[in-house]
């Protein structure tokens, strides 16, 4: 290699910084091309390929509630300045024993709606004298609010505290997250009080598309 300089001394100075950073550079270039090749082989991180590995997405079933215990799943939906709200009582064999929906003009934000279907959940729940109770809802930020009720010194938190002194008659019942496709006959009740702009109630009753939601769900 010819030096940079006509100084013997410069001259061999500056080719061991040649050789010197060629040699880091090199080094550098093999490690970026191994990435490279792992990266096309394995698809890793790579959004326009197709992955190498299917994701295979669970279909969750609703679960039963322990015997002489009604599980209440409820759920809320908002909608140009309207939200709709539906719950849906079944008991430790899957039967339903009622069930709701309704509709409220509001203009409130997803938490408060979801507290309010909550709030219409228990006064569901105490007309139908229901003593043993636990609630189901996919909303995780209003189970940890409720959960953790009493440190939250918001008007969130100044809200559920009053929502939950409504059973008076019964203890504070259980609340808990479940997946969104257990919770898919609430939804369901959401979306028909929306479209059909009305407050409704069932008992056993109920129409044939939310019959045929229930029996899927007994299937587990």
């Amino acid at each position: 290699m010819l030096p940079l300089t006509s100084s013997p001394l410069i001259g061999t100075v500056g080719t061991i910084e040649i050789i010197f950073f060629r040699g880091k550079e090199e080094e550098a270039k093999v490690v970026w091309e191994r990435a490279a090749t792992l990266c096309h082989d394995f698809h890793i991180h790579n959004l326009l390929n197709k992955p190498l590995l299917p994701v295979i997405t669970a279909d969750k079933k609703w679960t039963k509630p322990p015997y002489g215990i009604v599980k209440i799943n409820f759920d809320a939906t908002v909608l140009m300045k309207k939200m709709g709200y539906g719950m849906l009582a079944r008991d430790s064999d899957g039967f339903v024993l009622g069930e709701g929906a309704g509709i409220i003009d509001t203009n409130m934000q997803i938490e408060w709606v979801e507290l309010k279907a909550f709030e219409e959940s228990l006064n569901f729940a105490r007309s139908l004298n229901f003593p043993n109770l636990v609630f189901e809802t996919n909303c995780i930020s209003l189970v940890n609010r409720i959960n953790k009720r009493g440190q939250n010194i918001t008007l969130l938190g100044h809200r559920i505290n009053d929502v939950c002194k409504l059973p008076e008659y019964f203890n504070l019942p259980k609340i808990m997250w479940a997946n969104r496709s257990c919770n898919r006959i609430a939804n369901h009740l959401c979306k028909m009080a929306m479209d059909k702009n009305c407050n409704f109630n069932f008992n056993l009753d109920y129409p044939m598309d939310i019959h045929e939601l229930v029996m899927n769900d007994s299937i587990n």
